[in-house]
């Protein structure tokens, strides 16, 4: 189970935590990058595929605010 740290606190995440961090996940990665990271993630799967390796060999550049 992940953890959540608020105010200094660390708690274990509830369910609703973990599956609005997804769907965040999910938003992010769904749009300009999903094809991308799940192509190069296929045949892949006995690597050890950190995200820094990923975003270096399929060059994702970082989100910008």
């Amino acid at each position: 189970m992940a953890t959540v740290k608020e105010k200094g606190i660390t708690t274990e995440a509830t369910c609703a935590q973990e599956r609005l961090a997804l769907n965040d996940t999910f938003d992010v990665l769904g749009g300009k990058w999903l094809l991308r990271i799940l192509r190069y993630l296929n045949g892949r799967l006995e690597e050890n595929n950190t995200f820094k390796k990923i975003q270096r060999e399929i060059e994702i550049s970082p989100l910008r605010c």
